[in-house]
């Protein structure tokens, strides 16, 4: 296939036999080999200051490719102008923008990600559909740049328990995923409709509608966020993919092992990523929370830990918050943790970092390796039996661990730092709270002496970007009508832990979005009942303030 003087292929370059473009009827497909050796390709690539490469002497980009990427280029132009190529998708391995949902995977990604100029052309020149693999997960992701309608989906389709179609008419394409189910983990043959992405090109304004696991992903609202109101028997919703690695013979299982505990139940995610990170959990107690509702009790034997790969990624910017209660001021407790989950043996000071807040003694600590350690200037106890909060940020993308803001109950607080180095957290890591999860086990022996956390946690919710503002409750004068994400309004009772007398304007607004005598909230959702319902709405409405704050800190 010709488009004039543009081949099909890239001639004369490495991808001639694995990049190519082909048209069939009224749609132009693109298939892009983003894979390159670095070098002599006898070294491992790592750049911390950029943050890219990760996986030894080959990594993800097309821009380095020479006349590989005016190829692309020349085949996108010719494309848009035919006057009969009507939906261009484009497809690569590697995903593009960030965060995606992941199981079991490198978390390989494509370097300078939406700053690539491959990805500036996709936009410039119309494309309507990037597709992607890798990562065994589904995330639908519409691009940022203005007047785009650019949508990234990554995909499954390992051992075909998981797969999507796509129709195109002149202006519409269509795209349906579809799910397995059944009794048994692994080729039942048996698929249920669970969810679509339409682009709609009819108007001059191309509109892209979505929903189920190809939901668009909200980039500024949190992507991991658990309470503890409910835990739930294992099994009660499918986590796809889980029994890949877990080897179980059924597809909903009801047990997996966690750090020598057999975990029975979990705890639903209400954030972005949705059901494949739900938390695994065991011996986690529900005692009062600090607003009514319920908080989760751990000790030395609870389990709490995500399957589900990252959603950290080498030096992308997250942020997370989490409230807890403790009095144990002799011990140093693990709070969050982060890191791959397989070997038996934690590097001391090369590769990829990991991520481990500590409370120690009272005091929060951050190690990224066992030599970089980040801890307060100023002797802090925060095991006094006291409702804290702990907030951790990274300003920018790929930012020293030096840079890593703490507040502490909505201050931030000084920090120093020990061996200090730009952030490149590991790409096939798993998340966990209380203890070290699914990480491989050498970190018993890489952190003799930390024991995993005894006290109440609250709430924990992370996003994949950096907090904008941790203490304001309300946005700015010219934006009253709009209102900061509240803390899930997870209190179903709606009580507000206000203090009047501190600030009256800041608590009448705060009432006027939630009536207390009639426990409804005045945004859109169904009522306080539905707390994370009315914690989407309320994101819809203020996307860039923090999305949580400090109902007792009015």
């Amino acid at each position: 296939w010709f488009f004039g003087d543009v081949e099909s292929r890239p001639m004369g370059t490495d991808f001639e036999h694995t990049s190519f473009a082909y048209v069939e009827k009224n749609v132009m497909f693109v298939t892009v080999d983003a894979f390159q050796i670095v070098g002599d390709g006898k070294s491992d690539f790592l750049d911390r200051e950029n943050g890219e490469g990760g996986e030894g002497a080959v990594t993800g980009t097309v821009d380095g490719g020479g006349f590989h990427l005016q190829w692309f280029e020349n085949v996108l132009r010719k494309g848009r102008d035919s006057g009969f190529v009507k939906h261009i998708i484009v497809q690569a391995h590697l995903p593009i923008i960030r965060p995606v949902q992941s199981i079991h995977c490198s978390g390989q990604f494509l370097d300078k990600g939406e700053d690539s100029n491959f990805w500036r052309l996709m936009n410039e020149y119309g494309v309507d559909l990037y597709l992607a693999g890798e990562v065994h997960g589904n995330t639908a992701t519409k691009s940022t740049y203005k007047d785009s309608h650019l949508v990234q989906i990554v995909s499954r389709g390992n051992v075909f328990n998981n797969f999507m179609t796509i129709d195109a008419s002149d202006d519409i394409l269509k795209v349906e995923i579809f799910n397995e189910i059944g009794q048994k983990s692994l080729y039942n043959s048996n698929y249920v409709k669970a969810g679509y992405l339409t682009i709609d090109k009819t108007s001059s304004v191309a509109k892209v509608s979505s929903s189920g696991l190809l939901h668009l992903l909200d980039l500024d609202a949190s992507i991991l966020a658990y309470d503890f109101e409910d835990i739930f028997p294992l099994g009660s919703r499918q986590v796809p993919g889980l029994t890949e690695w877990n080897n179980k013979e059924n597809l909903m299982f009801t047990e997996i092992e966690i750090r020598g505990k057999v975990c029975k139940e979990s705890l639903w995610n209400h954030g972005g990523f949705g059901a494949q990170y739900d938390a695994q959990v065991c011996n986690v107690g529900q005692v009062d929370g600090r607003n009514g509702g319920k908080a989760g009790y751990f000790t030395e034997d609870s389990r709490m830990a995500v399957a589900g790969t990252g959603p950290l990624s080498a030096g992308q910017a997250f942020s997370f918050g989490i409230w807890f209660r403790t009095w144990k001021h002799d011990r140093r407790m693990i709070m969050v943790h982060h890191a791959n989950y397989w070997g038996d043996y934690v590097s001391w000071d090369y590769g990829k970092d990991y991520f481990t807040l500590i409370l120690d003694k009272g005091v929060p600590v951050i190690h990224t390796q066992p030599k970089t350690k980040l801890q307060s200037t100023k002797s802090i106890n925060l095991a006094d039996g006291e409702w804290h909060h702990i907030a951790v940020s990274m300003p920018r993308n790929s930012c020293l661990a030096s840079e890593l803001d703490i507040y502490v109950d909505g201050k931030k607080i000084g920090t120093e730092i020990t061996n200090d180095r730009p952030i490149f957290q590991t790409t096939s890591g798993r998340m966990s709270v209380g203890g070290y999860g699914y990480s491989n086990s050498g970190f018993e022996n890489a952190y003799p002496g930390y024991v995993p956390y005894t006290g109440s946690i609250d709430e924990f919710v992370l996003f994949t970007r950096p907090l904008k503002n941790i203490s304001s409750l309300l946005c700015q004068e010219e934006n009253d009508h709009k209102f900061p994400v509240g803390n899930y309004f997870r209190n179903r009772k709606c009580k507000w832990l206000t203090k009047p007398k501190k600030n009256k304007q800041k608590a009448r607004r705060i009432a006027k979005y939630c009536n207390r005598d009639n426990v409804e909230c005045a945004v859109t959702c169904d009522s306080c009942d539905n707390p994370f319902a009315a914690s989407r709405a309320i994101q819809a409405e203020c996307k860039d303030q923090i999305a949580f704050f400090f109902l007792n800190d009015v």
